[in-house]
């Protein structure tokens, strides 16, 4: 994943966390040919779990962007981890991180993710 992507993650200050080995049957990412599939991915940090709870009932909407930020760099984390010394991602085929919210669910924009990351998608 070296290049253009490590290079914008570093200029945004966003260090990747070494991701957890799976627990019981969980399996973080699935490759299918050039293809990696990550899923499950939750708002752990190296201090333990964060932002548990409800947005508007025991979180604001910011702790609700800041989750679905923490669980999108577990995510790049889980794909750095699959890709190994293999060609880095070209492009996101789809991002999305959900946030369980009072009422409905919350999506966070995961668009401006990927630019911001240098991904197409």
């Amino acid at each position: 994943m070296a290049g253009r992507i490590e290079s914008r993650l570093k200029e945004l200050g966003i260090a990747l966390p070494t991701p957890p080995a799976p627990v019981a049957s969980y399996v973080p990412t699935v490759t299918s040919g050039n293809l990696v599939f990550v899923s499950g991915q939750i708002t752990s940090a190296p201090e333990g779990l964060k932002y548990v709870g409800v947005v508007g009932k025991d979180l604001t909407v910011e702790d609700g962007k800041a989750a679905a930020r923490l669980c999108a760099i577990n995510a790049v984390a889980q794909a750095k981890a699959a890709c190994g010394r293999r060609s880095r991602p070209h492009q996101a085929l789809r991002q999305a991180q959900r946030v369980r919210q009072r009422g409905a669910q919350f999506h966070p924009a995961s668009r401006s993710r990927q630019r911001r990351l240098g991904l197409a998608g």
